[in-house]
């Protein structure tokens, strides 16, 4: 069973009030302790289904990690989190708290 079915199956038990998502970018390709090494797709797409799996159901803070070679590379891979999130809210996942 893959990971992301792994978790939605946890998840969907729990019924969580709040998701703490650490949206770490060292398994970047780019990154020296890269494992599994997704491009900046596979970031984009792993942000995507945590967002679309949690929000409907919690808020979600998400916090960045990793990625301390370069300044300039990571901020960008971080951004990546930042994007899916708006993207969410402008889709309507986002629901306003109570």
């Amino acid at each position: 069973m893959k990971s992301m079915q792994l978790f939605t199956l946890g998840y969907e038990r729990l019924q969580p009030d709040l998701v703490f998502y650490i949206a770490g970018v060292d398994p970047h390709v780019s990154d020296r302790i890269g494992r599994p090494a997704p491009a900046d797709a596979g970031l984009v797409s792993r942000d995507a289904q945590v967002l679309e799996t949690c929000l409907p159901v919690a808020p979600v803070v998400g916090v960045i990690g990793g990625g301390y070679d370069d300044i300039n590379r990571p901020a960008r891979h971080h951004a990546i989190l930042h994007h899916a999130a708006a993207e969410a809210w402008r889709n309507g996942l986002a629901r306003p708290a109570a």
